[in-house]
């Protein structure tokens, strides 16, 4: 046998142990997968359960615009699926911090970092992945708020003051209550549902001269012809206005009243449907009005209503902008935090997320600016509290291995 044959046997050797005894690199990725695995399971819970409070509470909000005769159970699930992208956006740098809290407490309360640190892998190759995580759910946050949210939002508009209204027929509103359908007013004192007959029935409708017609009808029932609706008044009366302020009185039977036809509503916002660029467009639009209204001497409630509206958009801007970072930021907070909590539990990983949560929110409510201020100044009040947390989590991290 050669030198040649013995070389190449050797070689061949070495290159089969690398293949079967993997270095650290492999061991750190099995061990970044473990716990990324760990911290999934407690930020999804919680996101589901913020999430279910989230659903409710904008539900809540609308409860003047959605008539609960009128909505179905597609109509809530597609709600609760509209409502989604923006809440996410809220509650993931809350629910992320915290699956990292309660994954690495338990991990510590177990000893298994120790295990880990006597195994020789330092904590900062555990706590860098966690980081880079962060980064990636900041992307997809910006991602979702700037092209899923205003789409979701559309839909929200027009589900609750499109859609919702036009189904606003006196079939369907709730007896017992005066309802303002279209210019008119009604009140409908019960309902065969069997039959699609109403009881007691009384309709208001406003004249040109700020005075009314009523009519009550003692049962009507609807007519939907090609020319629109109509309500068959059976057994009724009518009042209707003459001159001097005099009403006079004559009794109907099976008269059609012609309906109008439900009118839609005026979302209350629309900042939230469009995209960052449109809003920056927005923005310059909003600034050019203002000026304006301050060289020509507009009336002070115009200037004022063009000033707050020209502030809330740079605030909306400075939000799409810095809401996501927020992801990032707590957990370069949490991570080296939450590592070093050598024998606190679950108990000290909540103390840690509820101070860290309450200081980073704290700060940024101090820094909204309640006043109207320059786009470069609203954005930095907003990126102040970012770039706070993020400088004392790479300090946290770098002395993350000293003793």
């Amino acid at each position: 046998m050669d030198i040649g044959s013995i070389e190449t046997g050797i070689r061949k050797h070495r290159r089969r142990r690398k293949w079967r005894r993997p270095g650290r690199p492999a061991i750190t990725t099995r061990l970044s997968r473990y716990l990324m695995a760990e911290i999934a399971g407690p930020a999804i819970l919680a996101m589901l359960v913020i999430a279910f409070v989230g659903v409710g509470n904008e539900l809540r909000e609308r409860a003047e615009v959605i008539e609960v005769g009128l909505i179905s159970a597609w109509d809530l699930g597609r709600l609760v699926l509209y409502f989604m992208p923006t809440l996410i956006t809220y509650i993931v740098a809350v629910t992320y911090m915290i699956g990292i809290l309660m994954a690495f407490g338990a991990l510590n309360q177990s000893n298994e970092f120790v295990a880990m640190k006597a195994a020789g892998i330092p904590l900062r190759q555990l706590v860098v992945p966690v980081i880079l995580w962060g980064g990636v759910l900041s992307i997809f946050c910006f991602v979702l708020q700037d092209r899923v949210q205003p789409w979701a939002w559309k839909r929200v508009n027009t589900l609750l003051y499109e859609e919702l209204p036009q189904r606003a027929t006196l079939e369907v509103l709730p007896v017992g209550v005066m309802h303002q359908f279209g210019n008119s007013r009604a009140y409908i004192g019960g309902r065969d549902l069997a039959t699609k007959t109403l009881y007691d029935i009384t309709i208001i409708q406003p004249e040109p001269d700020r005075k009314s017609t009523v009519f009550y009808a003692k049962s009507a029932q609807f007519v939907r012809e090609p020319s629109g609706m109509k309500l068959v008044l059976h057994d009724a009366h009518c009042l209707f206005p003459t001159s001097q302020d005099m009403y006079g009185r004559s009794k109907l039977d099976n008269y059609s009243l012609p309906l109008p036809s439900p009118e839609s509503l005026k979302a209350p916002s629309l900042r939230r449907t469009l995209h960052l660029s449109e809003l920056f467009d927005e923005e310059k639009a909003l600034l050019v009005s203002h000026q304006e209204a301050r060289a020509n001497n507009f009336s002070a409630e115009e200037q004022t209503h063009r000033k707050t509206e020209l502030l809330r958009m740079r605030n909306e801007i400075a939000e799409r902008i810095t809401l996501p970072l927020a992801v990032l930021a707590v957990s370069f907070v949490a991570a080296p935090l939450a590592v070093r909590s050598q024998r606190g539990g679950r108990s000290y990983s909540f103390a840690i997320g509820f101070v860290v949560i309450l200081a980073f929110y704290l700060l940024q409510t101090m820094l909204e600016s309640g006043s109207l201020k320059s786009m470069s100044e609203i954005m930095v009040r907003g990126l102040l509290p970012i770039v706070l947390f993020t400088a004392i989590g790479i300090w946290a991290t770098w002395r993350v291995d000293r003793v």
